[in-house]
């Protein structure tokens, strides 16, 4: 990627952080009020996550390693960066993400919803650890920062994120770190390919991620005359693009246990082929996961503003129905008043004073004009205008 398209989608991710500000945050009353169960809290945590996208070209690239416990993913990240370290023992919690990156001096960092970062020597983060596990504020926990003084670590950085894509207990806890992702492996147990379905969460990540791999460690579980046939049974499977899959058995990499040159051909095999590439194109992989990103968001915003829109049409129309029905009724209303004041006017309005008008005629005889005129003003005085008002 040309410096002149990085900008480009940089711009790009501005443009649509600032929507999310302005724009949308407009809509936040409608979306509330037409999906009132949880459809604003969607529409936040998509806005949200638009809004950070931007500062996620501006930091190191982060490779997560995840898949399902007992993958064995701790002794890959040791065997991966060359050495041992020392919280390898607790890779496997599952209560938060795990971010390993480049600093001088070793240092470890908990970080909380509930209170501000609390630094932790690494050789005692194992026994804090095992301490928060059970306890409330665990809830709270949202990552650990692990710094080591590791060359590997300057090139990009490492996240360990337990259940990504593929438990459901674990789902929120990933989720919440996704957006600080840019590419992912995937570790599969060897000893149980076919045992559980990972097929699901797999398509998850690479409808996710436009970088991901899977790696299939402890081979030596199934024996290492038999990787290639399983490498080749899990390319076979469908996971909606073909990914790259590679053998690994971490715990031969750094030790004499096994009498075999090929855990660490095939860790070298995964480095050149997949880490070394994306690293090398860190700024492509960034951006092009950043803007996948911003297009699901983007997507699922648009869905919610068009089912909110919609609701207020139907809303509108129905005002519009109530508005007609009632314009309807007004008129029939009016016509029958009509009616009934023509029918009384005909057959009762000032019945009474003309009868006694009538009267006063025969009295008089032949009237002269003034004395008719004055007759009729006389009956229809002012009483008798407010009387026949009350009989109407």
């Amino acid at each position: 990627m040309s410096d002149q398209q990085f900008s480009s989608a940089a711009s790009l991710l501005e443009r649509a952080a600032e929507w999310s500000a302005d724009d949308a945050s407009a809509a936040e009353p409608i979306v509330d009020w037409a999906l009132p169960d949880d459809g604003l809290d969607r529409l936040r945590g998509r806005m949200q996550r638009l809004k950070s996208l931007p500062g996620s070209l501006n930091r190191p690239l982060r490779l997560a390693f995840c898949g399902e416990n007992n993958a064995g993913k701790s002794s890959l990240i040791n065997a991966f960066i060359g050495e041992d370290i020392a919280v390898a023992s607790f890779l496997e919690f599952t209560f938060a993400p795990m971010l390993f990156r480049y600093a001088p001096e070793r240092r470890a960092r908990l970080e909380s919803d509930n209170g501000p970062p609390r630094e932790l020597p690494v050789d005692s983060l194992e026994a804090e650890l095992t301490r928060l596990k059970d306890s409330p504020e665990a809830e709270h926990l949202q990552r650990i920062v692990v710094e080591l003084p590791i060359p590997a670590l300057k090139q990009y950085e490492l996240a360990d994120v337990p259940g990504l894509g593929a438990d459901e207990r674990n789902a929120a806890v990933a989720q919440a770190f996704t957006e600080q992702i840019d590419a992912v492996v995937f570790v599969l147990n060897a000893g149980l390919i076919g045992q559980s379905d990972m097929a699901a969460g797999i398509r998850s990540l690479i409808q996710e991620f436009p970088e991901v791999c899977l790696l299939v460690n402890k081979i030596d579980q199934i024996g290492f005359e038999n990787a290639d046939r399983m490498i080749d049974y899990v390319s076979a499977q469908d996971f909606g693009r073909p990914v790259p899959v590679f053998p690994s058995c971490a715990r031969g990499v750094q030790s004499a246990e096994f009498d075999s040159p090929l855990p660490r051909q095939w860790m070298q095999a995964f480095r050149t082929s997949f880490i070394d590439r994306v690293a090398e194109n860190a700024k492509s992989v960034q951006a092009a996961t950043a803007l996948a990103k911003c297009q699901r968001d983007l997507a699922v915003a648009e869905s919610l503003l068009q089912t909110s829109c919609h609701q207020a049409g139907r809303a509108c129309e129905l005002v519009e129905l109530v508005r007609g029905t009632l314009r309807e009724s007004e008129s029939v209303v009016l016509d029958r008043m009509e009616a009934r004041l023509t029918e009384w006017l005909d057959r009762e309005a000032f019945a009474e004073p003309a009868a006694e008008l009538r009267s006063q005629f025969r009295e008089v005889g032949a009237p002269s004009r003034a004395a008719v005129e004055a007759l009729i003003a006389e009956t229809f005085n002012g009483d008798t205008m407010d009387r026949e008002a009350r009989a109407l």
